[in-house]
């Protein structure tokens, strides 16, 4: 097609040497006797019939690329044919400004280079797809007008009568159509019709077909007058998938109705995506949501993910049968574990090798984090009953209520910057290394027998409160375990009233952060672990 389009072929003028079953058609310039053979006989009849006349030099055998169908096996051969065509130009260049204006941002921003480059250099879009399933194209076509001549002509498809073979009517008819009406409604197909026929100076009937085959029936069947009646027919094609995903955004929350669904939502705010549909998804979201909702981008935000490799940083692909199941991994590690795990990996333009010894890591900080709950548990320790974090004198629970504190705030920092590995990083570092190793060990001489007991019940108070500020924390990316201990560690005469998931989150203010307590104690860690160095 290109090629033809380069030598100035129009589009109209162009042949297909094919019919619908690869078999030779009836082109200009193509001898009858070998039309309607199959394509293989037909290149061993010319390469023989060439042979025959003396002008064949050599037959060689060539490597070519040769595209197959993935489900057929067979040869794919090129072959014109009509479909429908989106401007895709038109579209991007508003797409295009909003990126560049800063009214929607690619997070890694390298991405938008990405971005830029398929939209900058588009192609019209072919919408239309040849499949049983999807959205049906808003397009019918219109049967011709015949002038008297053809009327008495035996070519015209409405008498059926001179033409000898079936085909022959049903092809005539099936190419007979003047002008198409795109609509949203058969109804409005069917005005627009109306408007044409008058147009034209005729009193004709418009009368309506869901589809082609059906017009072709009724014209074989002589249902149709069409001396009097004009006949429309829907294409039965459907939209390209990616077109009818990219209404997404506005067409799931009531579009084209103003539903307060759509008020509420639309936009977006952030969009999580691989970055290999960049060009798929996300720029054709982008283009319809600025044109079907008033020049308003569908997200602020464009988060690119990684993809999930396996350990040795392939692709996961059937063929080579290094799929990783998910529900194997939860069977065996837990949906907690394998959760943590990727978000631990989400690392800013980098993919996931996903090893299965990561997984067992966080699978062991999940248990380590469950025995420091059944610690707590058998020391008289119970949840908070407020976010408020309890007065505290000790210096290691001030320390701690600090720690809570700007881990608090460094999780918010993470948060907003997408960063979430350092998220993930950051809440295993305090629940592992300063809840469970250090805070806990240090408060156990506090809560043993004969100690103080003003101290030992303000210990309790505090870990209570620091263990329910690290599930409120750590529930975004372990979500099942979390909500079962926060329910587990409520006091037994006070039930939690609502899930974790709707609970509050830590306070960040700085004013609870102990500068001094926090050097004291940050000493003394360094001191015992140099000794234990």
């Amino acid at each position: 097609f290109e090629v033809g389009k380069r030598a100035g072929i129009a589009a109209a003028d162009m042949l297909n040497i094919f019919d619908a079953e690869a078999r030779v058609a009836a082109c200009d310039g193509v001898p009858e006797r070998l039309v309607g053979i199959d394509r293989f006989e037909a290149r061993k009849t010319v390469v023989a019939e060439v042979e025959a006349l003396g002008l064949l030099d050599r037959v060689e055998d060539k490597i070519v690329q040769m595209p197959y169908g993935d489900r057929s096996g067979v040869v794919i051969e090129p072959w014109l044919t009509d479909q429908w065509y989106v401007d895709a130009a038109t579209l991007a260049a508003p797409a295009i400004a909003a990126v560049r204006e800063g009214k929607t941002k690619f997070v890694p921003a390298n991405w938008d280079k990405t971005y830029f480059n398929w939209m900058e250099n588009i192609q019209p879009w072919c919408v239309s797809r040849q499949l049983w399933w999807g959205h049906q194209i808003p397009a019918w076509y219109g049967n011709r007008l015949y002038s008297e001549q053809e009327k008495l002509s035996s070519n015209w498809p409405g008498q059926g009568i001179g033409l000898p073979k079936p085909h022959e009517v049903l092809e005539s008819a099936s190419t007979a159509y003047d002008q198409t009406f795109v609509a949203e409604t058969a109804a409005d197909a069917a005005r627009q019709a109306e408007q044409y026929i008058k147009l034209k100076g005729q009193t004709l009937r418009v009368v309506e077909f869901k589809s082609r085959s059906s017009f072709l029936a009724a014209v074989w069947a002589k249902e149709l007058d069409l001396a009097c009646e004009y006949p429309i027919w829907r294409d039965e094609d459907v939209l390209d998938t990616w077109f009818s995903s990219a209404l997404w955004p506005f067409g799931t929350l009531g579009w084209p109705e103003n539903t307060p669904q759509l008020a509420r939502h639309y936009p977006g705010d952030v969009l999580v995506t691989g970055f290999d549909i960049i060009f798929f998804w996300v720029a054709r979201m982008m283009m319809q949501g600025i044109h079907f909702m008033d020049d308003v981008p569908p997200f602020a935000t464009v988060y690119c993910h990684g993809l999930v490799r396996d350990a040795k940083g392939q692709k996961m692909s059937k063929s080579k049968g290094n799929v990783v199941d998910p529900l194997i991994l939860i069977d065996k590690f837990g949906a907690d574990a394998l959760r943590f795990t990727l978000t631990a990996m989400e690392s800013q333009g980098r993919d996931i090798k996903l090893d299965e010894k990561r997984i067992e890591g966080y699978r062991n900080f999940a248990t380590k984090l469950w025995n420091a709950a059944r610690f707590a548990q058998s020391n008289g320790i119970v949840g908070s009953t407020s976010a408020t974090p309890p007065a505290a004198t000790a210096p290691v629970n001030r320390w701690i209520i600090g720690e809570v504190v700007e881990t608090a705030r460094a999780l918010d920092a993470a948060m907003g910057a997408f960063r979430f590995d350092d998220y993930a990083s950051t809440i295993y570092q305090f629940a592992w290394s300063r809840f469970c190793d250090w805070y806990l060990e240090l408060t156990k001489p506090l809560l043993a027998e004969g100690a103080d007991a003003g101290i030992a019940a303000e210990t309790r108070a505090v870990t209570g409160w620091a263990l329910d500020q690290i599930l409120v924390l750590l529930h975004p990316v372990m979500p099942f375990l979390t909500e079962e201990l926060w329910h587990k560690l409520a006091p037994s005469t006070a039930p939690r009233d609502h899930d974790l998931i709707v609970a509050a989150w830590p306070l960040t203010d700085a004013r609870l952060v102990d500068a001094e307590t926090a050097a004291e104690i940050g000493w003394l860690i360094r001191l015992v672990s140099e000794l234990r160095g």
